[in-house]
C-alpha cells in the first residue's frame, strides 16, 4: 500500500507540507465543508481573520470560538470593504449560492478558493473572460480537491511517457439520491454539481500533459445516457494520438470507474479514492481450463489526515495565487472552468 504524492518525482506527504509566509484569509460560509478548510488553514499556522455568514446563528458563533476567529459579518458587501486586512477568500456555500458570492467578488484584487458548483453557461464565463484580464481570473481558484488526489502525478509522471493511450471513464453518480436530499430544484444542475467534479479530474490530467480535447463524436441513447468520444492531442507532436471515451450513466449500480489503457500498463481508479496499477497478465490453467489474472504492481490509498486533497489544494492555492512563488499544476482556474463546462453542456 502506497500513500504518498509526487511532485516533480519528489515524494511529497500532504501533512508536511509547509508555507514560510503568515497568511491572513477571510471564509464564507460556516457549514461542513467550511469547516474542513479552516482545519487546513490552521494546519499551517495561518490567520482567519474575518468570518462572514448570513446569520449570526449558534453554528456560526461556534466556527468562530473554534478558529479564534476575531470578527464576524453578515454582510458580504461590508466585509468585501473590509477585504485589505486579508491575503485570499475562501469561499465554502452552499451549491445554489457559491456562484452568486463569485459574482460579487469579481471586482476585488484578493485571490479566491471557491467551493463548486459554479452555476455558470460556458458562453457565461466567456463573457466574463472578455471584461477582466486573464491574470485576474486565474487568481480565482474553483475548488475541486480531488485534482488533488496523492496519485495524481503517478498517473501524469507515467502517461507524459507515453505517446499513445486510451482513457475511459464511466460516470454513474447517483442523481435520484442527490436530488432527494437535495429536492427537485437541483436536478437541471446535477452535471455541474456533481459530474463536473470527474470532468474537471481528467481535464486537469489532460493539461499537465499538454494535451487539447478535442470533441469527435457525442451519442445520446436516449434523454438520460451519452457516449462521448474526444480526441487528445498534443502540438508538439503528430505522432500523440489518444482517446478519451466518456460514458454518461447516472443511477447505474457500479462504482465511477476512470481507467487509463496502454500497451504496458493499465491505471484503475475505482472509486475515485483509490488506484491500481496493473504492469502484468499472467495465464493460470487449471485443469482444462484457462483463465487470466491480472498482476497488481502498486495499490494507492489517500492521505486522509485532513479531508482529502484539502491540503495540497491549499498549499498550491497560496503558492500560486498569493504568493506566486510556483506555477499552478492540478488548480482549476477560472479560465479552465470555461472548458470544464463546455464539456459538462455535452452531457446536459
Amino acid at each position: 500500500m502506497v500513500n504518498q504524492l509526487l511532485t516533480n518525482g519528489i515524494v511529497l506527504y500532504p501533512n508536511k507540507l509547509f508555507l514560510n509566509r503568515k497568511i491572513r484569509i477571510g471564509i464564507v460560509g460556516s457549514g461542513t465543508i467550511a469547516r474542513e478548510h479552516a482545519k487546513v488553514v490552521k494546519s499551517f499556522n495561518h490567520t482567519i481573520i474575518f468570518l462572514v455568514t448570513k446569520t449570526k446563528s449558534k453554528k456560526s458563533l461556534g466556527f468562530i470560538r473554534e478558529f479564534n476567529i476575531s470578527k464576524h459579518f453578515t454582510n458580504l458587501n461590508i466585509a468585501i470593504k473590509k477585504s485589505k486586512e486579508i491575503d485570499a477568500w475562501i469561499v465554502a456555500t452552499p451549491w445554489e449560492v457559491n456562484t452568486k458570492i463569485l459574482k460579487k467578488l469579481l471586482d476585488q484584487p484578493k485571490p479566491i478558493l471557491i467551493e463548486k458548483p459554479i452555476l455558470l453557461k460556458s458562453g457565461d464565463i466567456k463573457k466574463i473572460i472578455s471584461l477582466y484580464k486573464k491574470a485576474n481570473l486565474k487568481k480565482i481558484h474553483i475548488a475541486y480537491n480531488r485534482n488533488f488526489y496523492d496519485f495524481i502525478p503517478v498517473v501524469v509522471k507515467n502517461l507524459i511517457k507515453k505517446n499513445n493511450f486510451i482513457v475511459q471513464a464511466n460516470l454513474s453518480d447517483t442523481y435520484n439520491q442527490i436530488i432527494r436530499k437535495r429536492g427537485n430544484k437541483i436536478e437541471p444542475h446535477l452535471v455541474k454539481y456533481i459530474t463536473s467534479h470527474w470532468i474537471s479530474f481528467i481535464y486537469i490530467i489532460c493539461k499537465n500533459l499538454n494535451l487539447k480535447i478535442n470533441f469527435i463524436k457525442h451519442k445520446r441513447e436516449n434523454s438520460k445516457l451519452a457516449s462521448i468520444k474526444y480526441l487528445l492531442t498534443k502540438k508538439t507532436s503528430k505522432k500523440t494520438i489518444n482517446y478519451l471515451n466518456i460514458n454518461f450513466i447516472p443511477n447505474c449500480p457500479k462504482n465511477l470507474s476512470i481507467e487509463f489503457f496502454m500497451e504496458d500498463l493499465y491505471f484503475l481508479i475505482s472509486p475515485l479514492e483509490e488506484m491500481r496499477i496493473y504492469d502484468k497478465i499472467n495465464l493460470v490453467k487449471n485443469k482444462n481450463e484457462n483463465s487470466y489474472k491480472q498482476i497488481l504492481k502498486k495499490e494507492y490509498k489517500l492521505d486522509k489526515k485532513f479531508k482529502p486533497g484539502f491540503r495540497s489544494q491549499y498549499y498550491e492555492f497560496i503558492s500560486t495565487a498569493v504568493t506566486r512563488k510556483h506555477s499552478q499544476l492540478y488548480s482549476t482556474n477560472f479560465i479552465d472552468l470555461y472548458y470544464i463546462n463546455k464539456m459538462c453542456e455535452n452531457l446536459e
